[in-house]
């Protein structure tokens, strides 16, 4: 009986351990390392894709264009970028489920970006 009850308590744990360790690849948290990679999504019929890298910098191209390359911070659900044609910062929230990347202009006044970034992107 007393063995059962162990077995029983020591799978019960285990499950629980694994359970708790398991990411799954659609998982809605967000990370500065689930955003990191190419996101691509339909403007004014030309694709963008914009590439968010580890290093906290980010490029991208608009059908043929290439964008303007900056750097990016995280805070919260907030997106905050910098590039090198304007030097005003842009803050854009974010929210990620199911490898889907929606951009939310909060506030930025450059103006081609402001235009462009906010949109609903796919990981590629």
């Amino acid at each position: 009986m007393k063995k059962s009850i162990v077995i029983i308590l020591v799978a019960i744990i285990a499950a629980g351990i694994f359970a708790c360790s398991k990411k799954s690849s659609d998982d809605s948290s967000s990370t500065p390392s689930t955003l990191v990679g190419i996101w691509t999504r339909m403007y004014q019929g030309q694709t963008m894709t914009i590439v968010i890298n580890a290093d906290a910098t980010y490029s991208g191209t608009w059908g043929p264009i290439s964008l303007p390359t900056g750097i990016y911070t995280l805070s919260g659900n907030t997106f905050t970028v910098q590039d090198q044609e304007c030097s005003n910062q842009g803050h854009y929230s974010y929210t990620l489920a199911n490898n889907v990347l929606v951009l939310t202009l909060v506030s930025d006044i450059c103006d081609g970006r402001y235009q462009m970034v906010p949109g609903t992107y796919n990981k590629k």
